[in-house]
């Protein structure tokens, strides 16, 4: 039973250095954001200076605190496709895409099937 006591004991001593820890850090990760704020202030005021720009201009353009807002789009749907790269080639000016495996399709610009890809060569069908 002493063994159990001083088991729960040390549970709790350890929850404490955690939750201590834990309150330590927050204000690290705080205090580490004023500091790159001011430094990015800094640095945004110098370059306004030495380019003759109005440094208003520049922290609503290059500000983290912009005017964009993020929209989360949630689907209900879930997709098990998967969308994969076309590869690019140029001939005779004219640009085409291909799937780069095995009996892979060649299209033109124009999304329209031009020929095949097979074993490494493109096989147009003029």
């Amino acid at each position: 039973m002493k063994k159990l006591k001083k088991l729960k004991k040390i549970i709790e001593m350890v929850d404490e250095y955690t939750k201590e820890i834990k309150m330590e850090l927050d204000k690290a990760k705080k205090e580490h954001q004023k500091l790159m704020l001011e430094s990015n202030s800094k640095l945004i005021s110098e370059i306004a200076k030495g380019e003759g720009i109005d440094e208003l201009m520049l922290i609503e353009k290059y500000s983290k605190k912009s005017k964009i807002k993020h929209v989360d789009i949630v689907s209900d749907e879930i997709s098990d496709t998967s969308e994969e790269l076309l590869s690019c080639m140029s001939l005779n000016g004219i640009d085409y895409f291909y799937e780069d495996k095995i009996n892979g399709t060649v299209f033109n610009n124009k999304n329209e099937k031009v020929g095949e890809y097979k074993e490494g060569k493109i096989k147009l069908n003029h």
